[in-house]
């Protein structure tokens, strides 16, 4: 896939781009919905011999509307274009999101940004898709506009779970209310947090129950509590990174906890995320600046402060026996 870092829409290419089936969105995490229409710009390009270019923009509108900086969302970017790979996406379109873009006409979004930089032949948008100076254009302008020039335009509806369209905002709360089921659902698959080992106080080796903490790199971190699930550690994978879209091998069963740790204020209240492997004997190996992905498949508790450590320990295995339960595990 062929990585595109902006494109100034007052400028025009020198030659014709190639034609391109163009998807456009905010593609957080890259949910159900997303995946709809990211396919059906695939199917497009695929019945016509031609590119397919998945656009979104840095940062987010809302974002840069509301002049919010160091948004927890669920994705990183290297995430979102990993997940465009996996998918079978030609061409992603990272787009700056400024002052001057948002400033652009409709007219001047599909003319000189669509057509002529981008090449759209083809173009799938979600049922609400807005556009342009002010959000002045929508699907119905552009259907009209495609029809004139001979374009397809694809209006792909939202789709739902529980009876609730599906949205990368809905997902966000879902993992703050620690619906870890139904994160599930709505993305197809797993959650995945993704960082490199840290050391941490090693207070879990201490009590005999060693973790691996992860460092964060701006993703959303569920809501505080115990969690099953499983790491990717690549020590242990012929993999550059995990797979986003499914379990790849080599995953190692575990125990993650979300929080700040309340049972052990007096060591700092920062968050962690950190996680104990379930299977195998790692205590005498350093993780240590490993990449690492923690995958989210169950919950298991909220989190809790105990009156000694030995209450937590007593607590902890019991959180293992359910994750073990969870995961199949002997």
């Amino acid at each position: 896939m062929k990585i595109i870092q902006s494109i100034d829409f007052r400028t025009l290419p020198e030659k014709a781009p190639t034609p391109k089936s163009v998807t456009i969105g905010n593609f957080d995490g890259v949910h159900l919905g997303h995946q709809s229409l990211i396919r059906k710009a695939l199917e497009h390009a695929q019945a016509h011999s031609c590119d397919s270019l998945a656009m979104t923009f840095s940062p987010r509108p809302e974002s840069f509307f509301k002049k919010v900086e160091d948004e927890k969302l669920l994705f990183t970017r290297e995430q979102k274009l990993r997940s465009f790979a996996e998918l079978g996406v030609d061409f992603a379109l990272i787009q700056n999101f400024d002052a001057s873009f948002c400033e652009m006409r409709p007219e001047d979004f599909y003319d000189r940004f669509l057509v002529k930089n981008l090449g759209a032949e083809a173009v799938c948008v979600g049922h609400d898709f807005r556009f342009g100076k002010r959000r002045q254009g929508n699907t119905s302008w552009l259907q009209d506009r495609c029809e004139q020039d001979g374009k397809k335009i694809y209006q792909c509806d939202a789709v739902s779970y529980q009876d609730k369209p599906i949205s990368s905002t809905r997902i966000r709360q879902t993992l703050q209310d620690k619906d870890i089921t139904a994160v599930t659902a709505m993305l197809g698959r797993p959650y995945l947090m993704e960082g490199s080992i840290l050391q941490g106080d090693q207070i879990g080796r201490k009590i005999g129950i060693p973790t691996l903490n992860l460092e964060n790199h701006g993703q959303l971190v569920p809501g505080y509590g115990v969690y099953a699930g499983y790491v990717w550690l690549d020590r242990y994978s012929k993999l550059d990174a995990p797979s986003i879209h499914k379990l790849p091998e080599g995953l190692l069963p575990a125990i993650i906890n979300c929080g700040i740790r309340p049972t052990f204020k007096d060591k700092g209240s920062s968050l962690r995320v950190e996680a104990h492997l379930l299977t195998g004997d790692h205590s005498g190996q350093s993780h240590y600046d490993l990449k690492a992905g923690f995958y989210f498949t169950h919950f298991i508790r909220d989190e809790m402060k105990f009156d000694s450590s030995s209450l937590l320990t007593e607590q902890i295995k019991k959180d293992i026996k359910k994750a073990r339960k969870y995961l199949e595990i002997p």
